[in-house]
């Protein structure tokens, strides 16, 4: 069993984010206080020789209240990545996400460029965030509340990202809140912004776009559980996109539940958690009612 070693505290909620590569372990705990700092957040990082585990360092982010540091971590080979959705890294509790690469040659771990943050003043389609009337960047967009990693390619969430809905009479995307999702790329040490997406059409306010996010390859799922479907609230879908030739992400297809799911369950929640391997998808309904009559027994979907 494997603990923080730096001694417990009440509520560290230490283990509520894990992720395994090779023999490497990290273990968030983001509601860790740090000096005197509630809900800043650290991350331990533990590795394996001969079967026994040790704990190599605690990380930390930038230690200020409510930053929430190990809300998500991932790993793609040696590469870490850690969601501190509360972080003020980029001047607005917007959230951030940090990376470190492990060297097992040496045992050494290194942070990878600065914390990677949202980018200000979008546009999408050549639309301008900035151009809506009254726009301000998001705060509590929650960037990093959910991080996927595979190779070179980071994807993170944001699913209290203001989101846009295109309105040709300004024209701008207005807010809608339904949260987003980004793209970065690493070339040789250095991370830079790609792309990002939301919603769309779909977006409506507080449909947690970005609360759940999966990488495999060219391919990337996002769920959105709280996405009113067919005038059933929290119904839920998962959305899937692919990277083109020009390394720009765009819309696959849409994941949808059964129209029996959702007419059968109150608050399906279909993509609460989402994966994917390779062409294969596996998208969670927590809300889902069992066979047996069992209100919220949940299920998990499998498209291929």
């Amino acid at each position: 069993v494997l603990t923080g070693g730096n001694g417990a505290q009440f509520l560290d909620y230490f283990g509520v984010t894990v992720a395994i590569s090779g023999n490497v372990i990290v273990v968030g705990a983001p509601s860790r206080t740090v000096n005197t700092a509630l809900n800043a957040g650290t991350a331990y990082v533990f590795v394996s020789s001969n079967g026994v585990w040790t704990q190599l360092t605690e990380l930390y982010g930038s230690n200020v209240a409510g930053a929430r540091f190990g809300s998500a971590v991932t790993m793609s080979g040696n590469t870490i990545a850690i969601g501190a959705s509360g972080d003020t890294a980029s001047g607005v509790a917007s959230g951030a996400v940090y990376i470190y690469v492990y060297y097992p040659a040496t045992g050494v771990l290194i942070q990878q460029g600065p914390p990677l943050t949202r980018p200000p003043g979008l546009s999408y389609n050549g639309h301008p965030a900035t151009n809506c009337p009254g726009y301000s960047e998001p705060v509590d967009a929650q960037f990093g509340g959910a991080v996927a990693i595979d190779g070179d390619t980071v994807l993170i969430g944001a699913a209290g990202d203001a989101g846009y809905i295109y309105d040709p009479s300004v024209p701008c995307w207005t807010s809608a809140g339904g949260g987003g999702a980004f793209f970065f790329s690493r070339t040789g040490i250095t991370w830079s912004f790609v792309n990002w997406v939301n919603g769309q059409q779909n977006d409506t306010y507080q449909d947690g776009f970005g609360v759940s996010v999966s990488l495999s390859g060219n391919l990337a799922v996002v769920g959105s559980p709280n996405l009113t479907v067919s005038g059933y609230q929290k119904a839920g879908m998962a959305h899937v996109y692919y990277r083109s030739a020009s390394t720009l992400w765009y819309l696959q297809n849409d994941l949808l539940a059964s129209s029996t799911d959702y007419q059968n369950n109150i608050n399906l929640q279909m993509g609460s958690s989402v994966a994917i391997s390779g062409t294969t998808i596996l998208v969670g309904a927590p809300g889902k009612t069992s066979s047996g009559g069992y209100y919220s027994a949940g299920a998990a979907i499998v498209f291929v």
